[in-house]
């Protein structure tokens, strides 16, 4: 999910609920994707709803089916 905050946002995964070691302006959206991608993060789409999974639990995430 993405925590918005005061003009500021970060990702929270949707498995574990780390969160993203940075904050972002809200102008900044998709370098905190490019970011969290680099990081390991998965960020995909299934349902109409986007899932965000952090590095830690996107290995087992691979495996998980969403229905598109």
């Amino acid at each position: 999910m993405i925590d918005r905050e005061y003009g500021w946002q970060r990702i929270v995964c949707d498995e574990c609920e780390t969160t993203a070691t940075k904050f972002y302006d809200a102008d900044d959206f998709r370098r905190m994707i490019d970011d969290a991608k680099e990081d390991g993060w998965s960020i995909r789409s299934g349902r109409g709803e986007w899932v965000h999974t952090c590095a830690k639990c996107a290995p087992d995430d691979e495996f998980k089916e969403i229905d598109l």
